[in-house]
């Protein structure tokens, strides 16, 4: 009996079939708009020194892929590149787990995804509600 061939799929393949399922999910419901956020990383401990490059070349491909696509209602923001240099040894910021940034991170992905959601147009500045003690 012959062995059953296999497949390994890698974790950029993993992205590409969720890019790809959300491609499909904007284009069956028109309403909808997906904004992918590209991945941050830890270096410290045990992580291979060239993570890095490896994490940046990985949301460089996931980005291009968006790009071929074509579709406005899918986008992506580069969060990754926004935190880098926070993600370094000694200067990463200091958070709750080795995986887990903190608040400070957290409040960038806010504000870029708040600028990009208005630079496309999916809201409006005049409909945020300002808030007063």
């Amino acid at each position: 009996a012959a062995a059953a061939a296999t497949t390994t799929i890698t974790r950029l393949d993993r992205y590409f079939l969720a890019i790809d399922a959300c491609n499909e999910f904007t284009r069956v419901y028109p309403r909808v708009h997906i904004v992918w956020r590209t991945q941050g990383f830890a270096q410290a401990g045990s992580m291979p020194k060239k993570f890095p490059r490896i994490a940046r070349g990985e949301s460089q491909r996931i980005m291009d892929r968006i790009d071929a696509l074509q579709n406005p209602r899918l986008s992506y923001i580069d969060w990754g590149a926004a935190v880098y240099d926070r993600s370094l040894e000694d200067r990463r910021i200091e958070g709750d787990s080795i995986w887990h940034y903190g608040v400070e991170p957290r409040l960038v992905l806010i504000q870029m995804l708040t600028n990009h959601l208005v630079d496309r147009g999916i809201l409006s500045l005049d409909s945020l509600v300002e808030y007063r003690s």
